[in-house]
């Protein structure tokens, strides 16, 4: 049971599932050439920039 009522997701495309395998496949192959920085500039960053991140 449910202590509230569900919301349906609205305003996307319906996928094929091969569109769906295609979709997963890019992202996994994306997130395997990702790295991550270590090094950070010292560049200011504007405040709404902040702001929006948040």
């Amino acid at each position: 049971m449910r202590d509230h009522p569900s919301t349906p997701l609205t305003g996307y495309p319906v996928r094929t599932d091969d569109e769906i395998v295609t979709a997963a496949t890019a992202f996994r192959e994306q997130m395997a050439r990702r790295r991550t920085v270590r090094e950070f500039s010292d560049r200011p960053v504007p405040r709404p920039v902040v702001e929006q991140a948040i």
